[in-house]
């Protein structure tokens, strides 16, 4: 009776105690997620038990990426895969020239974790969510290849879109300032990373690659005018399809609290900011105000 015992013992000590171990952690990590949620947004009520309610996984992530930051694609699709509310598809749309140079051995963890990897012309950002849009009617949250994303990042943007089904969901925000005479201001006076009021509003302006939901409706036809698109605002998506939206009288809803931007260090030195958007904003900016004049 006592080998038997002991034998209990042993077993329990080696497998029980993983088991435990195991659980703790799994609770460890329900609990952060919970209170990351109820510091976050109190709004958030719906217990994470209750998911499947919000029809979870109809939306799809799409991204692009280019060579220089293939090496880190295992790394944002991770995050993407960890999500609480995981999307049904996610789409990889590259450059036709580039899809070669992608590393079979990145191309094949990707694509045995669902990923779906297209080709395309080269459109520029352009290419993380038109291609996508073109694909489907379901929600898109566009994100950049530079980026880890927070595992509550889907939760929050179904939820608020359920809220709000007609406006584009962002995650940061700019807020567009006018001048004393009531033109826009120039790109580099606008409220970076506006938190003070959530919207919906024309004069909020979604920063895409953050995590920002649309929808193919949500946009005026001309979205897909890539001819269009090169001539006006290359280089420059998310002016680009603020623009298309509110043409289509679409405005964006921000989710409430705060969410710093998490590069993965490295990915920085080949980034549309430092090769010459800063520059380039303004001058888009100005040609989108000529064409389609002020959007408010």
């Amino acid at each position: 009776m006592h080998a038997v015992s002991a034998i209990i013992i042993f077993f329990f000590s080696i497998f029980g105690l993983s088991w435990i171990r195991k659980r703790v952690i799994k609770n460890r990590k329900t609990a952060k997620i919970n209170l990351e949620i109820s510091e976050r947004d109190s709004y958030l009520k719906q217990p994470l038990d209750n998911i499947s309610s919000f029809e979870s996984s109809e939306f799809i992530f799409s991204l692009t990426s280019i060579p220089s930051r293939f090496s880190h694609l295992i790394q944002v699709v991770d995050s993407l895969l960890n999500q609480v509310m995981p999307a049904k598809e996610i789409h990889l749309n590259l450059a036709q020239s580039d899809t070669s140079i992608l590393p079979e051995t990145i191309r094949s963890y990707l694509e045995s974790n669902g990923v779906s990897i297209f080709a395309f012309d080269d459109l520029g950002p352009a290419k993380k969510l038109i291609p996508t849009l073109q694909r489907t009617e379901m929600p898109v949250i566009c994100v950049d290849d530079d980026l880890i994303y927070k595992q509550t990042l889907t939760y929050h943007l179904m939820f608020q879109h359920k809220k709000y089904p007609n406006n584009v969901i962002a995650s940061r925000t700019h807020r567009i300032t006018k001048d004393k005479n009531g033109q826009i201001n120039p790109y580099a006076k606008w409220k970076k990373q506006y938190s003070e009021t959530d919207g919906p509003s024309p004069d909020l302006f979604a920063t895409s690659g953050a995590g920002t939901l649309f929808k193919k409706e949500f946009f005026h036809k001309d979205v897909f005018d890539m001819k269009l698109y090169n001539e006006l605002a290359f280089y420059c998506d998310d002016l680009w399809w603020y623009f298309q939206a509110i043409r289509n009288g679409v405005v964006v809803r921000r989710i409430p609290g705060g969410w710093p931007l998490d590069f993965i260090p490295g990915t920085q030195e080949q980034g549309l900011w430092r090769t010459g958007n800063k520059e380039r904003n303004e001058i888009i900016l100005q040609n989108l105000l000529k064409r389609y004049g002020k959007p408010f």
